[in-house]
């Protein structure tokens, strides 16, 4: 009888090893994160996956239309300027913003890009083609950024430029060296951001 219990007792904690072990796992890669095109394919290693990118038209706002206050510089690409996109008419000006147990919320589906190439200086007001990455692409909630698509860029609740999708394409060879070094505040899809400063870096 004893034994059994001894072995019921090993067994139990044999198993919350496990479960222990698996919140460290998830735990470490939450901590770590995933630069942009990289996946889990085993614990302790990371699988490359294809980058995906759009080719947009873009108007950056002056900040007499409620744009930004400083330009952006050559400096925002290869990944360095990480604003989000929402799909929508490009005329749109004003974020959707609901109240929730006393709190504002932005009521709209953000997905995070970064600014990869594109012309030097950036124009203000005036449209201009860039390439953008979409930092979480495969993921669904890119399904609509196609080409067509009209969208506005955000930071944080403001709007501060609007674009529409000229074309959508896959790296296929991307270095690792080449991902930006981190993502936006947010994931895709997240329409529960609170309105705060802009995501950018």
């Amino acid at each position: 009888m004893e034994r059994e219990h001894d072995e019921q007792r090993a067994e139990q904690i044999a198993g919350l090893n496990r479960i222990l072990r698996l919140c460290f796992a998830v735990g470490f890669l939450l901590a770590h994160g995933f630069s942009a095109g990289e996946s889990a394919s085993t614990f302790g290693g990371t699988m490359k996956q294809p980058r995906e990118f759009i080719d947009a038209e873009v108007v950056i706002l002056s900040s007499e239309d409620g744009g930004r206050a400083t330009p952006l510089s050559a400096g925002a690409y290869q990944g360095r300027y990480r604003p989000h996109i929402v799909v929508q008419s490009r005329e749109i000006r004003h974020a959707k913003v609901e109240v929730r147990d006393g709190q504002r919320h932005i009521a709209e589906d953000y997905l995070g890009v970064a600014f990869w190439t594109g012309p030097d200086p950036i124009p203000i007001s005036k449209a201009f083609t860039v390439t953008l990455l979409l930092m979480y692409a495969p993921h669904m909630a890119y399904d609509g950024v196609a080409p067509g698509a009209e969208f506005t860029i955000r930071e944080g609740a403001k709007i501060v430029g609007h674009g529409r999708v000229l074309k959508r394409s896959t790296e296929t060879n991307a270095e690792p060296s080449a991902a930006p070094n981190g993502g936006p505040a947010t994931q895709p899809g997240n329409s529960n951001v609170t309105e705060g400063p802009p995501s950018v870096s």
